[in-house]
């Protein structure tokens, strides 16, 4: 593929060159090979132009991926306990979620490299890193972490990004090469000094076979997901809201039976349902309990997951806001009123015979 730029042979190599003369790590041959990447057709030879709004997309597709990657180092200088063991086939829902779809990447990504399929590749990368890593898995448990520190589950929570952030650095090296080293050296976990001298991430069929039957019910859940904040930003914009600040004010209420399949898959998430669908609190109630609901509903909608093997599922949602104050420890979590702790922090806090902080006014 020919591109209708020129760059110096100094300039391609150093990978840090941008249109207008300044320097800008990142920039030059690595958005180059992004963009080339992001291209489906890569087999035509003819003379493709690129404008400078092409290269500023792929510019900041490469800062997106940048920035979550500094979101993940920045906690893995964690302490661990000296006896410390996870066992990566008991992990609660948010944990084998991201592991179980970290194991399907890598397999994919793998194939398609195989296969030289580069624009699969980039959608992979993109679709792992915006919606699992940004969207899911940073945003469920980067707050626990900050305020919980001596938490068991924090050290899961820092195994995982110390695990995403060195497999999502090989699976970049060999489009965004000078963003994966200069981002290995600032990792700074391996023995090697480049991270052109590590070894490709193995996925055995094994690890497949074991994964392989939670992938459809996760990723209906995924589905799901997408479904409701698609619905919130929607109702949302309508009130003239910040989706960002407010989501974690919003109550999710499914309207299910018991027994139900719907209700089945959603059990899938134990107590993470909060962090993984990103509000305040998720609830079940049958439709009798929802008519003696006296708050009004901000949103209501139904969502229908198509499966091939089995039945579809109909999931009826409704969203209401949480009148709650913010929790004074860790700034994140709601407490029913002002001056109190949270429910997360008060457990915390007994769990480890902490002494609660003082508030002051």
């Amino acid at each position: 593929m020919l591109l209708a730029i020129r760059f110096s042979l100094d300039d391609v190599i150093e990978g840090s060159i941008k249109f207008n003369g300044e320097r800008q790590y990142g920039l030059g041959v690595d958005v180059i090979r992004w963009f080339v990447a992001s291209r489906d057709d890569q087999s035509k030879p003819e003379l493709i132009p690129i404008t400078p709004q092409e290269i500023d997309q792929m510019n900041s597709e490469i800062n997106m991926i940048r920035r979550s990657f500094r979101e993940l180092v920045m906690h893995l200088n964690h302490e661990f306990p000296k006896q410390y063991y996870i066992d990566l086939n008991d992990l609660p829902f948010l944990h084998d979620f991201i592991y179980t779809n970290l194991i399907l990447f890598i397999y994919n990504v793998t194939k398609a490299y195989d296969n030289y399929e580069i624009s699969k590749v980039y959608r992979l990368i993109m679709d792992f890193v915006k919606s699992h890593i940004c969207d899911i898995y940073l945003q469920g448990t980067k707050g626990f972490l900050i305020s919980n520190p001596l938490d068991q589950e924090s050290y899961t929570i820092v195994y995982m990004y110390g695990r995403i952030c060195e497999n999502l650095l090989l699976v970049l090296a060999p489009i965004l090469c000078h963003n994966a080293q200069n981002m290995y050296e600032y990792l700074n976990r391996g023995k090697e000094k480049s991270i052109f001298h590590c070894k490709w991430p193995e996925i055995s069929q094994k690890q497949i076979k074991k994964i392989i039957q939670r992938v459809p019910e996760y990723q209906a859940l995924v589905n799901l997901r997408n479904k409701i904040s698609e619905e919130l930003v929607k109702n949302i914009n309508r009130i003239e809201k910040d989706f960002q600040k407010i989501s974690k004010e919003l109550e999710l209420v499914f309207l299910c039976d018991v027994n139900s399949e719907e209700r089945k898959l959603l059990n899938l998430m134990g107590n993470d349902g909060k962090n993984f669908f990103g509000v305040q609190d998720v609830l079940f109630e049958t439709f009798e309990e929802n008519k003696r609901r006296e708050t009004l509903v901000i949103a209501s909608f139904n969502y229908v997951e198509t499966r091939k093997d089995r039945k579809n599922l109909e999931f009826r949602i409704k969203v209401y806001g949480v009148k709650s104050a913010k929790c004074y420890r860790c700034l994140k979590n709601q407490s029913k009123k002002e001056g109190e702790l949270c429910k997360n922090c008060q457990e915390y806090l007994q769990k480890h015979r902490l002494r609660l902080p003082e508030l002051v006014l």
